[in-house]
């Protein structure tokens, strides 16, 4: 995580490239981590990733109990992420999830 946060404050092509592959990496190890969710959400806002760091946010929001706040980033993402793709699933999903909380 601290790797990821050094890159993005270079803030660099090269080092947001870097910084989205190893966010990527820490979400997978560290699901309920926030502050992975963040990251990745910045790395990929900042790569012009602008439907998955939405979704990104979506996640952390869910992680968060702030259930509004998922359901605002699951339908922006949702708007813009091709249908019958894993991402645009899983944005209906944190929908669903958060409406029944």
């Amino acid at each position: 995580q601290q790797l990821t946060r050094v890159e993005l404050a270079i803030n660099s092509p090269k080092a947001i490239n870097s910084a989205l592959k190893n966010a990527k990496i820490t979400v997978r190890a560290l699901p309920k981590s926030p502050l992975s969710w963040h990251n990745l959400a910045i790395a990929q806002g900042r790569n012009g990733e602008i439907a998955m760091a939405n979704l990104s946010l979506a996640e952390l929001a869910l992680l968060q109990n702030k259930m509004q706040k998922a359901v605002l980033h699951a339908n922006r993402a949702k708007k813009v992420l091709k249908e019958n793709t894993a991402a645009y699933q899983r944005s209906l999903d944190i929908i669903k999830i958060s409406e029944k909380k």
